[in-house]
């Protein structure tokens, strides 16, 4: 949750249900998507229209995981 101003009353801030994350929409953004950010857009509304949540973001890419990323800091 990114803020804590929760009226029981506004149904905008009502979090969303416990679900499986969703794939990574990077991996199917073709070039311009990737160069402008257009495969962001869903997260980017979704902000703009509630506060969003930990459910409403997609897994990370494989080669974000933080074992990968914490095994290269190590080197």
């Amino acid at each position: 949750m990114v803020s804590g101003n929760k009226s029981p009353n506004d149904p905008t801030k009502v979090p969303p249900k416990n679900r499986e994350k969703k794939s990574n929409n990077y991996i199917r953004a073709n070039l311009i998507s990737k160069t402008w950010f257009v495969w962001m857009m869903p997260t980017f509304w979704r902000g703009y229209k509630r506060d969003l949540y930990d459910a409403d973001l997609t897994r990370p890419k494989e080669n974000h995981h933080s074992d990968k990323l914490g095994d290269r800091l190590e080197k």
